[in-house]
């Protein structure tokens, strides 16, 4: 997906950084009716998860 220029806006405008956008944009949801895309919760505590396990992995190596 594209970030559009709304997109852009609202990122300027919350001081979101383009790593929080290029995440949301590859496993965010669409919303229906919208060109909103959201990252929901169980997806950001998925997310969290793996960086946690991989963060031990390399701590172990």
């Amino acid at each position: 997906m594209k970030a559009t220029q709304h997109c852009q806006i609202r990122q300027k405008q919350r001081n979101i950084s383009s790593p929080v956008i290029t995440l949301a944009l590859s496993c965010g949801v669409n919303i229906k009716n919208s060109d909103k895309i959201v990252l929901r919760k169980t997806e950001v505590e998925d997310i969290y998860s793996s960086l946690l396990k991989l963060i031990k992995q390399l701590e172990r190596s």
